[in-house]
């Protein structure tokens, strides 16, 4: 792009403020499922839960992701991204933040005995969230 200054970076800021797409929200869960997979492999428990912290928050992600596409906004802050949905989503996207993000990755508290279990569980329950999002906007 060949322009002064102020047009590159009026387009820059054009570029970086465009809501996700569902797409998006579902390429997440590939990152989602390395991390998975990597804990599986993992020869030591810190490196397993660290790997499945990842795996829990990135399911997080997705969700989030999804959400601000069906809000179509670029905001990523999860409360202020509660609040706009409607009932039924909020409550979904809510306990995802509380269990997902907030107990399993940041503290550490998932079953870690079944984790692989719980994490197959919590992607059809994130990849049901990401279709019903998307059927609602679609015409």
């Amino acid at each position: 792009m060949y322009a002064k200054g102020e047009t590159i970076s009026e387009a820059k800021e054009a570029m970086c403020d465009m809501p996700p797409t569902f797409q998006r929200a579902r390429v997440v869960f590939a990152r989602a499922d390395s991390a998975s997979a990597d804990a599986q492999r993992a020869t030591n428990d810190e490196l397993k839960d660290e790997c499945y912290r990842d795996a829990f928050n990135k399911l997080f992600d997705v969700a989030r992701t999804a959400v601000m596409a069906y809000l179509n906004t670029d905001e990523t802050r999860w409360d202020g991204l509660r609040r706009q949905l409607p009932r039924r989503f909020a409550r979904r996207f809510r306990r995802i933040i509380d269990l997902l993000h907030i107990q399993y990755a940041y503290a550490g508290n998932y079953p870690q005995e079944r984790a692989d279990q719980e994490y197959r569980r919590w992607r059809a329950n994130v990849a049901r969230l990401v279709d019903d999002l998307e059927a609602a906007v679609s015409p």
